[in-house]
């Protein structure tokens, strides 16, 4: 169920309060660990927790999130990478 199919006002509204973040914010760095050979077919599964928030003052900020990615069918860990996304404004 899609929250804004009805709602396309408030689809607007929140495009229009994302959209300048989103422009202010800076791929930072990236960690891919293999765990073993790549699957030739299949489904991945991706879940990530965010493992950090840093306040860098009036520079901005950086988010820190692990990523595990499964093979859907046997539940094997395939890859795991850290994301580290900062932003360039004070939040």
């Amino acid at each position: 169920m899609c929250f804004f199919k009805d709602n396309i006002f408030g689809l607007l509204c929140l495009i229009v309060v994302l959209i300048p973040f989103f422009l202010q914010l800076l791929h930072g760095e990236q960690y891919l660990e293999r765990l073993g050979p790549m699957p030739v077919e299949g489904t991945l599964v991706s879940t990530f927790k965010v493992t950090a928030v840093l306040d860098k003052g009036r520079v901005g900020g950086a988010v820190v999130a692990d990523v595990v990615s499964r093979c859907r069918d046997t539940g094997k860990e395939v890859v795991r990478n850290q994301v580290v996304l900062a932003t360039c404004h004070n939040w």
